[in-house]
């Protein structure tokens, strides 16, 4: 008994320290794969982005241009990013921004913007060590720009 017993103990050991490696190799190289990324600016096509416009339903616009973008590194293990994009569109002068009842399927003005927006759009602001081509808190924030939040989650600590 004390034989099998001993042989079913080695076996375990053997798988447990075969996962416990997998699992420290794997968080290793994820972290080296982080180190040796590097984000992408100016890289965006106009076909790239395109989703953007179907997400804000602008399905009716075309895409002039894509003047500049920027897309951080996903951080490893959560995956947080910054991905932005300034699109110029042919075919919304004139046109009503599609409206929506829910918050998180409408667009809001940038002096009009409800309070958790207005939190995110201060932390956007403090991304211009990474994206200087990016427009500042004042010019975010007033009557010339319009917010279509797809998503926004926050984390406190």
């Amino acid at each position: 008994m004390k034989k099998i017993l001993l042989g079913i103990l080695k076996w375990y050991l053997l798988v447990a320290g075969a996962l416990a490696t997998i699992l420290v190799l794997s968080v290793v190289i994820g972290f080296l794969m982080e180190e040796t990324a590097s984000s992408k600016v100016n890289a965006a096509k106009p076909k790239d982005v395109q989703h953007v416009l179907n997400w804000a339903s602008l399905t009716g616009c075309k895409i002039k241009e894509v003047s500049h973008n920027y897309q951080s590194v996903p951080h490893f293990p959560t995956g947080d990013h910054l991905t932005a994009y300034a699109i110029k569109v042919d075919g919304l002068a004139g046109m009503d921004l599609p409206a929506s009842n829910n918050q998180f399927r409408k667009w809001y003005r940038g002096d009009q913007l409800p309070p958790n927006l207005q939190e995110a759009l201060k932390l956007i602001d403090g991304c211009h060590h990474e994206i200087p081509c990016f427009p500042n808190h004042a010019e975010l924030a007033s009557e010339k720009c319009y917010f279509f939040p797809r998503r926004l989650e926050f984390h406190s600590e």
